[in-house]
């Protein structure tokens, strides 16, 4: 058997280069198209189509999760009413779309528990009772209750809206008997 020796053929510097280029790309990109073209120099451009599925985003903190509404007074009946002195609670959202965060009475009415050995009958205490505001000062025009659910903040997308929320108890001579009385508050953060 006889061999045949075949002079090394020359291969022009753009063809190396595209060579090379075409090994890597074609290695790592897979089915990504790359396009070559000279002029004084060689360039490649590849198109890499990137995209990613971004979700709500919706974080509720509150910095008290629970409250003491104090024990009311003559006074306070008598007025019709007892403020809590400070905010309850601050409300603050992170969203990155538009939100709504709601409060309202998780009932009709507080719960109601005898103390003192007492046995009355629940006096049923609406929960529309527990008005709230904004501001401390807001109470005494305030009309949103817990009886009815409201919107505490309502924006567009944001990395922190805070809002503090005030409360005010009525009170009744002829209907709010001694005991214990309790109300959950719902806070629900939502997107529309």
């Amino acid at each position: 058997m006889q061999l045949e020796a075949y002079p090394p053929r020359k291969l022009g510097a753009w063809s190396v280069r595209a060579l090379v280029i075409a090994l890597i790309l074609g290695s790592r990109a897979g089915a990504q198209a790359c396009t070559v073209s000279t002029s004084q120099k060689t360039s490649v451009q590849c198109i890499v189509n990137v995209t990613m599925n971004t979700a709500d985003v919706l974080k509720l903190t509150l910095t008290n999760t629970s409250a003491a509404l104090g024990t009311p007074t003559e006074t306070d009946f008598t007025n019709g009413f007892r403020d809590v002195s400070g905010a309850i609670t601050s409300a603050t959202v992170k969203s990155n779309r538009a939100f709504t965060l709601q409060v309202v009475g998780s009932t009709t009415n507080f719960s109601f528990t005898n103390s003192g050995g007492n046995s009355f009958a629940n006096p049923n205490k609406p929960a529309a009772d527990l008005v709230w505001a904004t501001t401390q000062a807001g109470l005494a025009s305030a009309t949103n209750n817990m009886g009815t659910g409201a919107a505490l903040i309502s924006q567009n997308a944001t990395a922190g809206a805070t809002q503090s929320i005030f409360f005010r108890t009525n009170w009744q001579f002829n209907r709010d008997v001694p005991g214990n009385y309790a109300l959950t508050v719902n806070f629900t953060l939502s997107a529309p």
